[in-house]
């Protein structure tokens, strides 16, 4: 179900392309603010390219509510996925993080990072920096506050779509999902780093007990871990679905247990467990932000 596409917002939403910046001003953007209501994910998009060669910056919000994806899309060519370290500012406050550095199969490049908090917490947002080897953003996102509102609706009828604590669901979707994983799905990188992870996510299972979506919902570790975990389980996975009270099958969410990545000579699994304790509260949700959550 594509609930619908919003294209062209009222004026009042849509920003006029802004002329260009003084020099040490962030950088403005080219185009206009476009939102896609779609059928497992609500997407803001605003682009900061020229004509024929567009930069899109994204902000995906995710029905368990609680945190938002963010990604910086641009022409390139395919690669497989690698992790960049930098630093990150939103509206000036520093934050360390690993960004997910990817090619895709359309030609894109994609930086990708995940921000807690609800929809609401995202308004406030002015202006996003982005300082990575070889490549620095500095973006002027206007009107966050009107766009925050926008995605909060398609929030609530995304959730209302997948069943989430709407009261409809009898029994939840079932089956293992560490049964899915094997040796071989271990990240090459992290593979050779000696690098070991854990990571949770929350899935959107459809009537045929099939993954719709995979979102990180917390990951301590290398970040390949968390891309893994979710390509693993799209790929792969297939559940019982939930019913409702008739019996019938009926769409729903589902958070995972940690999915633990283990080698020999890796990072120690207690300090780890001891990350992925101090990011999440005791519903596994993501409580703070530190980079890996």
């Amino acid at each position: 179900m594509r609930i619908f596409i919003a294209a062209c917002l009222s004026t009042a939403l849509l920003m006029t392309p802004l002329t260009a910046a003084q020099e040490g001003a962030p950088r403005a953007p080219t185009g206009k603010w476009i939102v896609d209501f779609a059928e497992s994910q609500c997407v803001a998009a605003l682009d900061f390219g020229e004509p024929g060669d567009p930069e899109m910056l994204l902000f995906k919000v995710i029905p368990s509510g609680n945190h938002v994806q963010v990604a910086m899309v641009s022409d390139g060519r395919k690669f497989k996925a690698k992790v960049k370290r930098g630093e990150i500012r939103v509206n000036g406050s520093k934050r360390e993080a690993q960004l997910l550095h990817y090619g895709t199969t359309k030609d894109k490049t994609v930086y990708r990072f995940l921000m807690p908090g609800t929809v609401d917490s995202i308004a406030s947002i002015e202006r996003i920096e982005l300082d990575l080897p070889g490549i620095d953003y500095d973006l002027a996102i206007p009107q966050m506050d009107k766009i925050s509102k926008v995605l909060g609706q398609c929030l609530v009828s995304l959730r209302e779509y997948w069943n989430v604590d709407n009261g409809k669901i009898a029994v939840g979707p079932q089956g293992d999902v560490r049964t899915i994983f094997s040796s071989r799905d271990y990240p090459a990188q992290a593979f050779r780093d000696k690098e070991s992870g854990i990571a949770r996510a929350f899935l959107l299972i459809d009537e045929e007990g099939k993954v719709a979506d995979c979102t990180i919902s917390a990951f301590a570790g290398n970040v390949l871990f968390a891309t893994q975990t979710c390509a693993v389980m799209v790929d792969r996975l297939e559940m019982e679905p939930a019913r409702d009270a008739k019996g019938n099958a009926v769409r729903s969410s589902y958070g995972t247990p940690s999915i633990r990545w283990i080698i020999q000579g890796g990072t120690p699994m207690d300090e780890l467990q001891a990350e992925m304790d101090r990011l999440t509260d005791a519903a596994g949700n993501c409580i703070e932000f530190g980079g890996t959550c």
